[in-house]
């Protein structure tokens, strides 16, 4: 189920003409989907402590997974002629991906947990 889903998902984001897909909420004890996400190209960009609560382990953490395209990709999407519209959705997934990225450094060099 989450395979068929994974792929749907990425099949909508890429005709779509986003620039990148998440997953806000990855249990980390779910190692088969934590593995199948990655294999997928999906990467962890964030961690919720204590965002989930495991009927055996109580509170666990939940992990923020994220899959972008590289910039040959939304080269190829522009020259394709799709509608300004789209164009801009892309550009503004790009800041939105750069402002998410500098808050997550900001995050991580202050240590906050």
């Amino acid at each position: 189920m989450g395979k068929k889903l994974c792929e749907h998902s990425i099949r909508f984001v890429q005709q779509s003409g986003y620039f990148g897909i998440q997953f806000n909420i990855v249990v980390s004890t779910n190692l088969g989907a934590i593995k199948s996400w990655k294999k997928f190209g999906f990467r962890i960009i964030g961690t919720s402590p204590k965002g989930f609560r495991h009927s055996k382990l109580g509170l666990v953490e939940t992990y923020i997974m994220f899959k972008g395209y590289s910039l040959k990709n939304l080269r190829n999407l522009i020259q394709k002629k799709k509608t300004d519209a789209t164009a801009m959705r892309i550009i503004a997934d790009m800041i939105q991906l750069c402002l998410l990225a500098k808050w997550l450094c900001l995050i991580k060099n202050k240590k906050f947990r």
